[in-house]
Protein backbone atom coordinates (compact mmCIF):
# COMPACT_ATOMS: atom_id res chain seq x y z
CA UNK A 1 0.00 0.00 0.00
CA UNK A 2 2.79 2.28 0.59
CA UNK A 3 4.51 2.02 -2.95
CA UNK A 4 1.42 3.09 -4.65
CA UNK A 5 1.34 6.01 -2.01
CA UNK A 6 4.68 7.99 -2.77
CA UNK A 7 4.25 7.92 -6.30
CA UNK A 8 1.51 10.51 -6.18
CA UNK A 9 3.32 12.50 -3.57
CA UNK A 10 6.35 13.34 -6.06
CA UNK A 11 3.84 14.09 -8.89
CA UNK A 12 1.60 16.24 -6.76
CA UNK A 13 5.32 18.38 -5.84
CA UNK A 14 6.34 18.95 -8.58
CA UNK A 15 2.76 19.73 -10.30
CA UNK A 16 2.13 23.12 -8.74
CA UNK A 17 5.61 24.30 -10.56
CA UNK A 18 4.68 22.61 -14.24
CA UNK A 19 1.12 23.70 -14.68
CA UNK A 20 0.43 27.45 -14.66
CA UNK A 21 -3.12 27.34 -13.79
CA UNK A 22 -4.25 29.82 -11.14
CA UNK A 23 -5.05 28.74 -7.30
CA UNK A 24 -8.45 28.17 -5.94
CA UNK A 25 -7.48 30.45 -2.70
CA UNK A 26 -10.63 28.24 -0.99
CA UNK A 27 -9.46 24.94 -1.40
CA UNK A 28 -5.99 26.26 0.46
CA UNK A 29 -5.23 25.44 3.72
CA UNK A 30 -5.52 28.49 6.32
CA UNK A 31 -2.31 30.09 7.24
CA UNK A 32 -3.25 30.27 10.86
CA UNK A 33 -4.09 26.69 11.81
CA UNK A 34 -0.69 24.20 11.89
CA UNK A 35 -0.63 22.53 8.22
CA UNK A 36 -0.25 18.74 8.29
CA UNK A 37 0.48 16.23 5.69
CA UNK A 38 -2.77 14.97 4.78
CA UNK A 39 -3.83 18.46 4.54
CA UNK A 40 -1.18 19.18 1.75
CA UNK A 41 -1.73 16.37 0.11
CA UNK A 42 -5.57 16.35 -0.17
CA UNK A 43 -5.34 20.08 -1.43
CA UNK A 44 -2.47 19.11 -3.90
CA UNK A 45 -5.13 16.44 -5.31
CA UNK A 46 -8.15 18.86 -5.36
CA UNK A 47 -5.60 21.37 -7.72
CA UNK A 48 -4.72 18.76 -9.62
CA UNK A 49 -8.50 17.30 -10.32
CA UNK A 50 -9.41 21.44 -11.06
CA UNK A 51 -6.50 21.61 -13.42
CA UNK A 52 -7.16 18.67 -15.41
CA UNK A 53 -10.87 19.57 -15.35
CA UNK A 54 -10.56 22.85 -16.85
CA UNK A 55 -11.46 22.82 -20.29
CA UNK A 56 -8.97 23.71 -22.69
CA UNK A 57 -9.98 26.48 -25.09
CA UNK A 58 -11.63 25.46 -28.32
CA UNK A 59 -9.05 25.23 -31.46
CA UNK A 60 -10.39 26.97 -34.59
CA UNK A 61 -10.96 24.47 -37.09
CA UNK A 62 -8.88 25.92 -40.66
CA UNK A 63 -11.33 27.13 -43.40
CA UNK A 64 -11.40 25.48 -46.03
CA UNK A 65 -9.81 26.58 -49.21
CA UNK A 66 -12.26 28.25 -51.45
CA UNK A 67 -11.91 26.23 -54.26
CA UNK A 68 -13.26 27.72 -57.63
CA UNK A 69 -15.43 25.79 -60.14
CA UNK A 70 -13.95 24.47 -62.73
CA UNK A 71 -15.14 26.09 -66.05
CA UNK A 72 -17.30 23.35 -67.97
CA UNK A 73 -17.19 23.30 -71.97
CA UNK A 74 -20.60 24.49 -73.26
CA UNK A 75 -21.43 21.35 -75.08
CA UNK A 76 -23.28 22.73 -78.92
CA UNK A 77 -25.63 20.03 -80.30
CA UNK A 78 -24.44 20.91 -83.67
CA UNK A 79 -25.30 18.49 -86.95
CA UNK A 80 -21.93 17.42 -88.39
CA UNK A 81 -23.44 17.98 -91.24
CA UNK A 82 -23.36 21.54 -90.72
CA UNK A 83 -19.77 21.56 -91.08
CA UNK A 84 -19.56 20.42 -94.23
CA UNK A 85 -18.94 23.75 -95.91
CA UNK A 86 -20.03 24.33 -99.54
CA UNK A 87 -16.65 27.07 -99.64
CA UNK A 88 -14.51 23.88 -101.44
CA UNK A 89 -11.83 25.98 -103.03
CA UNK A 90 -10.54 25.71 -106.87
CA UNK A 91 -9.68 22.10 -106.63
CA UNK A 92 -13.01 20.25 -108.07
CA UNK A 93 -14.88 20.64 -110.73
CA UNK A 94 -17.64 21.99 -111.03
CA UNK A 95 -19.52 18.57 -111.90
CA UNK A 96 -17.77 17.31 -108.56
CA UNK A 97 -19.14 20.33 -106.14
CA UNK A 98 -22.42 20.31 -107.67
CA UNK A 99 -22.69 16.60 -106.84
CA UNK A 100 -21.01 17.55 -103.46
CA UNK A 101 -24.11 19.90 -102.96
CA UNK A 102 -26.43 16.73 -104.21
CA UNK A 103 -25.03 14.52 -101.46
CA UNK A 104 -25.29 17.00 -98.23
CA UNK A 105 -28.51 17.58 -99.58
CA UNK A 106 -29.33 14.33 -99.58
CA UNK A 107 -27.81 13.30 -96.35
CA UNK A 108 -29.88 16.01 -94.48
CA UNK A 109 -32.84 14.06 -96.03
CA UNK A 110 -32.16 10.89 -94.86
CA UNK A 111 -30.98 12.25 -91.47
CA UNK A 112 -34.54 13.90 -91.00
CA UNK A 113 -36.11 11.09 -92.10
CA UNK A 114 -34.06 8.44 -89.68
CA UNK A 115 -35.26 10.98 -86.85
CA UNK A 116 -38.77 10.63 -87.55
CA UNK A 117 -39.06 6.69 -88.34
CA UNK A 118 -36.56 6.38 -85.08
CA UNK A 119 -39.78 8.51 -83.51
CA UNK A 120 -41.84 6.57 -85.28
CA UNK A 121 -40.73 3.57 -84.10
CA UNK A 122 -40.54 4.42 -80.45
CA UNK A 123 -44.30 5.94 -80.35
CA UNK A 124 -44.80 2.29 -82.18
CA UNK A 125 -42.82 -0.11 -79.19
CA UNK A 126 -44.48 1.42 -76.34
CA UNK A 127 -48.43 1.13 -77.96
CA UNK A 128 -47.60 -2.73 -78.28
CA UNK A 129 -46.35 -2.61 -74.91
CA UNK A 130 -49.57 -1.38 -73.98
CA UNK A 131 -51.95 -3.65 -75.80
CA UNK A 132 -50.11 -6.32 -74.58
CA UNK A 133 -50.20 -5.21 -71.07
CA UNK A 134 -54.05 -5.04 -71.57
CA UNK A 135 -54.29 -8.25 -72.87
CA UNK A 136 -52.29 -10.11 -70.61
CA UNK A 137 -54.46 -8.68 -68.07
CA UNK A 138 -57.74 -9.29 -69.29
CA UNK A 139 -59.48 -12.53 -67.97
CA UNK A 140 -58.41 -15.27 -70.97
CA UNK A 141 -62.24 -17.01 -70.00
CA UNK A 142 -64.17 -13.72 -70.48
CA UNK A 143 -62.61 -13.77 -74.13
CA UNK A 144 -62.91 -17.34 -74.69
CA UNK A 145 -66.66 -16.26 -73.82
CA UNK A 146 -66.98 -13.44 -75.92
CA UNK A 147 -65.20 -14.84 -78.70
CA UNK A 148 -68.31 -18.15 -78.29
CA UNK A 149 -70.56 -15.19 -78.66
CA UNK A 150 -69.75 -13.78 -81.20
CA UNK A 151 -69.35 -16.84 -83.28
CA UNK A 152 -72.82 -17.92 -82.17
CA UNK A 153 -74.28 -14.62 -83.44
CA UNK A 154 -72.12 -14.32 -86.19
CA UNK A 155 -73.68 -18.14 -87.44
CA UNK A 156 -77.02 -17.12 -86.57
CA UNK A 157 -76.27 -13.94 -89.32
CA UNK A 158 -75.24 -15.66 -91.90
CA UNK A 159 -78.19 -18.28 -91.65
CA UNK A 160 -80.45 -15.83 -91.86
CA UNK A 161 -78.72 -14.34 -95.06
CA UNK A 162 -79.18 -18.21 -97.12
CA UNK A 163 -81.89 -18.23 -99.62
CA UNK A 164 -83.16 -21.61 -97.71
CA UNK A 165 -83.59 -19.51 -94.67
CA UNK A 166 -85.86 -16.97 -96.44
CA UNK A 167 -88.03 -19.39 -98.55
CA UNK A 168 -88.16 -20.86 -94.97
CA UNK A 169 -88.89 -18.55 -92.60
CA UNK A 170 -88.49 -15.21 -93.25
CA UNK A 171 -90.44 -14.81 -96.65
CA UNK A 172 -93.93 -17.00 -95.11
CA UNK A 173 -93.35 -14.55 -91.67
CA UNK A 174 -93.37 -11.68 -93.28
CA UNK A 175 -96.08 -12.39 -95.35
CA UNK A 176 -98.10 -13.43 -92.58
CA UNK A 177 -96.88 -9.68 -91.03
CA UNK A 178 -98.05 -7.85 -93.87
CA UNK A 179 -101.34 -9.15 -93.05
CA UNK A 180 -101.70 -8.34 -89.77
CA UNK A 181 -100.60 -4.67 -90.78
CA UNK A 182 -103.56 -4.22 -92.88
CA UNK A 183 -106.13 -5.14 -90.37
CA UNK A 184 -104.16 -2.95 -87.66
CA UNK A 185 -104.51 -0.17 -90.19
CA UNK A 186 -108.11 -1.18 -91.02
CA UNK A 187 -108.96 -0.67 -87.62
CA UNK A 188 -106.78 1.91 -86.29
CA UNK A 189 -104.64 0.02 -83.76
CA UNK A 190 -100.72 -0.33 -83.41
CA UNK A 191 -99.51 -3.07 -85.56
CA UNK A 192 -96.71 -3.49 -83.38
CA UNK A 193 -99.03 -4.20 -80.39
CA UNK A 194 -101.23 -6.77 -82.57
CA UNK A 195 -97.97 -8.21 -83.59
CA UNK A 196 -97.19 -8.66 -79.65
CA UNK A 197 -100.87 -10.32 -79.32
CA UNK A 198 -100.14 -13.02 -82.27
CA UNK A 199 -96.70 -13.54 -80.62
CA UNK A 200 -98.05 -14.96 -77.59
CA UNK A 201 -97.97 -18.53 -76.97
CA UNK A 202 -101.22 -19.20 -74.15
CA UNK A 203 -104.33 -18.80 -76.67
CA UNK A 204 -106.58 -18.07 -73.69
CA UNK A 205 -104.23 -14.99 -73.13
CA UNK A 206 -104.14 -14.39 -76.97
CA UNK A 207 -107.90 -14.47 -77.39
CA UNK A 208 -108.91 -11.39 -73.84
CA UNK A 209 -105.57 -9.29 -75.43
CA UNK A 210 -107.19 -9.55 -78.59
CA UNK A 211 -110.43 -9.20 -77.47
CA UNK A 212 -109.14 -5.65 -75.45
CA UNK A 213 -107.25 -4.65 -78.56
CA UNK A 214 -109.65 -4.37 -81.73
CA UNK A 215 -113.36 -5.18 -79.12
CA UNK A 216 -115.04 -3.56 -83.08
CA UNK A 217 -112.91 -6.38 -85.10
CA UNK A 218 -115.77 -8.48 -86.96
CA UNK A 219 -115.79 -12.25 -87.18
CA UNK A 220 -113.96 -12.26 -90.89
CA UNK A 221 -111.19 -10.20 -89.73
CA UNK A 222 -111.11 -11.66 -86.46
CA UNK A 223 -110.86 -15.22 -88.67
CA UNK A 224 -108.15 -13.69 -90.26
CA UNK A 225 -106.01 -13.01 -87.27
CA UNK A 226 -106.63 -16.76 -85.62
CA UNK A 227 -105.67 -18.53 -89.61
CA UNK A 228 -102.66 -15.55 -88.84
CA UNK A 229 -101.81 -17.47 -85.15
CA UNK A 230 -102.30 -20.56 -86.77
CA UNK A 231 -99.53 -19.99 -89.59
CA UNK A 232 -97.12 -18.31 -87.47
CA UNK A 233 -96.70 -20.81 -85.24
CA UNK A 234 -95.26 -23.62 -87.26
CA UNK A 235 -92.82 -21.05 -88.86
CA UNK A 236 -91.17 -20.06 -85.52
CA UNK A 237 -91.00 -23.53 -84.21
CA UNK A 238 -88.76 -24.03 -87.30
CA UNK A 239 -87.20 -20.83 -86.98
CA UNK A 240 -86.60 -21.85 -83.01
CA UNK A 241 -85.19 -25.23 -84.42
CA UNK A 242 -82.85 -23.44 -86.97
CA UNK A 243 -81.68 -20.84 -83.86
CA UNK A 244 -80.82 -24.15 -81.92
CA UNK A 245 -78.71 -25.96 -84.36
CA UNK A 246 -77.07 -23.11 -86.41
CA UNK A 247 -74.23 -24.66 -87.24
CA UNK A 248 -75.83 -27.94 -89.08
CA UNK A 249 -78.60 -25.48 -90.48
CA UNK A 250 -76.55 -23.19 -91.76
CA UNK A 251 -73.67 -26.06 -93.64
CA UNK A 252 -77.36 -27.99 -94.64
CA UNK A 253 -78.05 -24.24 -96.07
CA UNK A 254 -74.48 -23.35 -97.92
CA UNK A 255 -74.90 -26.89 -99.39
CA UNK A 256 -78.20 -26.51 -100.70
CA UNK A 257 -77.22 -23.16 -102.30
CA UNK A 258 -73.88 -25.00 -103.26
CA UNK A 259 -76.13 -27.20 -105.59
CA UNK A 260 -78.68 -24.52 -106.50
CA UNK A 261 -76.17 -22.76 -108.46
CA UNK A 262 -74.35 -25.74 -109.81
CA UNK A 263 -78.21 -26.80 -111.08
CA UNK A 264 -78.29 -22.94 -112.44
CA UNK A 265 -74.53 -22.74 -114.02
CA UNK A 266 -75.50 -26.32 -116.02
CA UNK A 267 -78.97 -24.66 -117.19
CA UNK A 268 -76.67 -21.24 -118.29
CA UNK A 269 -74.62 -23.50 -120.21
CA UNK A 270 -76.65 -25.44 -121.97
CA UNK A 271 -79.22 -22.18 -122.76
CA UNK A 272 -75.78 -20.53 -123.46
CA UNK A 273 -74.95 -23.22 -125.95
CA UNK A 274 -78.34 -23.25 -127.89
CA UNK A 275 -78.46 -19.48 -128.37
CA UNK A 276 -74.98 -19.73 -130.05
CA UNK A 277 -75.70 -22.21 -132.09
CA UNK A 278 -78.66 -19.97 -133.49
CA UNK A 279 -76.41 -17.23 -134.11
CA UNK A 280 -74.01 -18.73 -135.70
CA UNK A 281 -76.86 -20.63 -138.74
CA UNK A 282 -77.86 -17.19 -138.80
CA UNK A 283 -74.73 -15.54 -139.56
CA UNK A 284 -73.88 -18.48 -142.26
CA UNK A 285 -77.26 -17.50 -144.09
CA UNK A 286 -76.80 -14.15 -144.05
CA UNK A 287 -73.31 -14.41 -144.87
CA UNK A 288 -72.37 -17.23 -147.23
CA UNK A 289 -68.86 -16.16 -148.23
CA UNK A 290 -67.49 -16.52 -145.04
CA UNK A 291 -67.36 -20.36 -145.79
CA UNK A 292 -64.69 -19.50 -148.66
CA UNK A 293 -62.61 -18.07 -146.36
CA UNK A 294 -59.36 -18.77 -145.42
CA UNK A 295 -58.37 -20.01 -141.78
CA UNK A 296 -62.69 -18.82 -140.59
CA UNK A 297 -63.80 -22.02 -138.80
CA UNK A 298 -67.27 -21.21 -138.07
CA UNK A 299 -66.85 -24.40 -135.48
CA UNK A 300 -64.21 -23.53 -133.56
CA UNK A 301 -65.82 -19.83 -132.58
CA UNK A 302 -69.56 -21.45 -132.03
CA UNK A 303 -67.75 -23.54 -129.59
CA UNK A 304 -65.47 -21.02 -127.70
CA UNK A 305 -69.00 -18.49 -127.28
CA UNK A 306 -70.68 -20.93 -125.97
CA UNK A 307 -68.06 -22.14 -123.26
CA UNK A 308 -67.79 -18.40 -122.40
CA UNK A 309 -69.56 -17.45 -119.07
CA UNK A 310 -70.70 -13.78 -119.97
CA UNK A 311 -71.06 -12.87 -116.47
CA UNK A 312 -67.39 -13.84 -115.74
CA UNK A 313 -65.70 -12.29 -118.82
CA UNK A 314 -62.92 -10.03 -118.40
CA UNK A 315 -63.82 -6.09 -118.86
CA UNK A 316 -61.06 -5.99 -121.95
CA UNK A 317 -62.71 -8.90 -123.16
CA UNK A 318 -66.25 -7.72 -122.73
CA UNK A 319 -65.22 -3.90 -124.63
CA UNK A 320 -63.64 -6.01 -127.36
CA UNK A 321 -66.76 -7.91 -127.75
CA UNK A 322 -69.24 -4.48 -127.65
CA UNK A 323 -67.13 -2.59 -130.11
CA UNK A 324 -66.75 -5.67 -132.65
CA UNK A 325 -70.78 -6.18 -132.47
CA UNK A 326 -71.47 -2.40 -133.41
CA UNK A 327 -68.54 -2.12 -135.77
CA UNK A 328 -69.52 -5.83 -137.79
CA UNK A 329 -72.31 -4.75 -139.35
CA UNK A 330 -71.25 -1.92 -141.24
CA UNK A 331 -67.90 -3.20 -141.90
CA UNK A 332 -70.61 -6.53 -143.81
CA UNK A 333 -72.36 -3.88 -145.25
CA UNK A 334 -69.67 -1.75 -146.89
CA UNK A 335 -68.19 -5.26 -148.01
CA UNK A 336 -71.65 -6.26 -149.91
CA UNK A 337 -71.91 -3.01 -151.80
CA UNK A 338 -68.19 -3.00 -152.90
CA UNK A 339 -68.38 -6.91 -153.75
CA UNK A 340 -71.85 -5.90 -155.65
CA UNK A 341 -69.70 -3.13 -157.17
CA UNK A 342 -67.08 -4.99 -158.58
CA UNK A 343 -69.46 -7.56 -160.03
CA UNK A 344 -70.92 -5.02 -161.90
CA UNK A 345 -67.77 -3.89 -163.16
CA UNK A 346 -66.74 -7.47 -164.05
CA UNK A 347 -69.67 -7.34 -166.08
CA UNK A 348 -69.06 -4.61 -167.39
CA UNK A 349 -65.73 -5.09 -168.62
CA UNK A 350 -66.36 -8.61 -169.96
CA UNK A 351 -69.02 -6.86 -172.26
CA UNK A 352 -65.78 -4.57 -173.36
CA UNK A 353 -63.60 -7.62 -174.11
CA UNK A 354 -66.25 -9.07 -176.41
CA UNK A 355 -66.59 -5.76 -178.20
CA UNK A 356 -63.28 -4.83 -178.48
CA UNK A 357 -61.06 -6.13 -181.38
CA UNK A 358 -58.11 -8.29 -181.23
CA UNK A 359 -54.54 -7.29 -182.94
CA UNK A 360 -55.19 -9.72 -185.43
CA UNK A 361 -58.58 -7.91 -186.29
CA UNK A 362 -60.85 -10.53 -184.74
CA UNK A 363 -63.19 -10.08 -182.12
CA UNK A 364 -62.17 -11.81 -178.79
CA UNK A 365 -64.33 -14.85 -177.72
CA UNK A 366 -66.97 -14.14 -175.08
CA UNK A 367 -66.00 -15.35 -171.96
CA UNK A 368 -68.61 -18.24 -171.87
CA UNK A 369 -66.87 -19.49 -174.63
CA UNK A 370 -63.30 -19.24 -173.49
CA UNK A 371 -64.25 -21.98 -170.44
CA UNK A 372 -65.93 -19.27 -167.92
CA UNK A 373 -69.83 -19.96 -167.46
CA UNK A 374 -72.58 -17.40 -166.13
CA UNK A 375 -72.38 -19.48 -162.76
CA UNK A 376 -68.97 -19.15 -162.13
CA UNK A 377 -67.82 -17.86 -158.93
CA UNK A 378 -66.66 -14.20 -158.48
CA UNK A 379 -62.92 -15.33 -158.01
CA UNK A 380 -62.86 -17.13 -161.63
CA UNK A 381 -64.86 -14.39 -163.35
CA UNK A 382 -62.20 -11.81 -162.20
CA UNK A 383 -59.27 -14.38 -162.91
CA UNK A 384 -60.43 -14.96 -166.68
CA UNK A 385 -61.32 -11.22 -167.55
CA UNK A 386 -57.79 -10.16 -166.08
CA UNK A 387 -56.43 -13.14 -168.07
CA UNK A 388 -58.11 -11.84 -170.96
CA UNK A 389 -56.65 -8.53 -170.98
Amino acid sequence: MDAPVEAPVEAAVEAPEAVEAPTNIDALPDATEPASFEASLEAAFANMDQATTDPEPPTPDPEPESVEPEPVAEVQDTDPIESLTDDIGDDWTPKAANRFKELKTELKTNRSELDMLRQQSTEYQSKIQELTGLVENKDVEQLQERLAEYEQQQALTNLEQTPAYQQAVSQPLEALVEQADQIADKYEVDSDALIDVLSLDDPQEQEEQLSELMPSASDRDKAKIYRIMEDIDPILQRREHLYSNADAALAEAKQLEEQQQAASAAENAQLRQNITRNVVERVQQKLPFLNGIDGLDMSAIQQKASETDPSVLHPVDHAYNAVSAQVFPTVVRQYLEMRKEVESLTDRLAEYEEAEPAMSGQTRAPLTRAGVSDTASFEERVNAALGAV
